[in-house]
């Protein structure tokens, strides 16, 4: 928290500044003029210099006005994401079991990965107690998405009986659960040039930069994500041409993730 007050003084101190709880609404590349909405459904333009967006493509390419052509439309529309949902059952035992993850691809299970906090470090939980999260991966249209919270959970406990990762009598203290859209980027056989038609058109802006696991479409890890921040603060820093974005950019396709 230390270090963010310090970013937000500083920020402040070179004449910028900071909008909370503000969505933007339209972005006019032409006049360089962003319509934010604030959490009393004020709207308000402000000029730009350059957008550095992570948010998800779809939404950044439907905030543009004027619209961009049909064929970058249908491009960012052939995008697909998989949503994600986290149950945290916070049980009264010390450890569930040794690994990090154990991921689980058979169909039987309700689950695609396990992890427990306390494989990263001991000290993010209360002795005597352990967290673990059940990841539950599912389209948005799907019965899963669309199931309430207790009913899958309950399924999930059967699969984590049958794994053998939690018995009967166990004492789950509590479950958390929370639902995030565009968790995981599909790699479908044209993702690639669906994606290069998008950055294309928003690299002939010439003043958008997308960036992170949302913003371009790769499936990158925090530590990644940074490293495009930086990238992208030292492209706009040196007034770099698009051209040297572009090549600067080949770098994130080559991540590797290790999870």
């Amino acid at each position: 928290m230390r270090y963010l007050k310090n970013w937000q003084k500083k920020i402040k101190r070179n004449n910028n500044s900071i909008l909370l709880e503000t969505t933007p609404i339209k972005i006019n590349p032409g006049k360089k003029e962003i319509l934010i909405r604030n959490k009393d459904g004020r709207e308000t333009s402000i000029n730009y210099s350059n957008i550095i967006s992570t948010i998800p493509v779809d939404i950044l390419i439907g905030s543009l006005d004027p619209q961009p052509p049909d064929s970058v439309i249908r491009a960012v529309e052939s995008l697909k994401h998989r949503n994600l949902i986290l149950f945290y059952l916070v049980i009264n035992q010390d450890r569930l079991f040794e690994d990090s993850f154990i991921f689980y691809p058979e169909e039987k299970y309700i689950f695609n990965r396990l992890s427990e906090q306390k494989g990263f470090s001991k000290y993010m939980i209360p002795e005597n107690k352990t967290v673990l999260c059940v990841e539950i991966t599912c389209a948005e249209d799907d019965d899963k998405w669309n199931t309430a919270d207790e009913v899958l959970y309950n399924k999930a406990i059967i699969g984590l009986n049958e794994a053998g990762i939690i018995k009967d009598g166990t004492n789950i203290e509590e479950y958390i659960v929370r639902r995030l859209t565009n968790a995981y980027p599909v790699y479908d056989k044209k993702y690639k040039e669906n994606l290069n038609i998008v950055l294309e058109y928003l690299d002939a802006l010439r003043s958008i930069y997308p960036i992170g696991r949302q913003g371009i479409f790769n499936y990158c890890g925090m530590a990644d994500a940074m490293d495009m921040g930086f990238t992208a603060a030292e492209q706009i820093i040196e007034g770099g041409s698009m051209e040297n974005w572009r090549k600067k950019r080949e770098r994130f396709d080559n991540y590797v993730t290790v999870d």
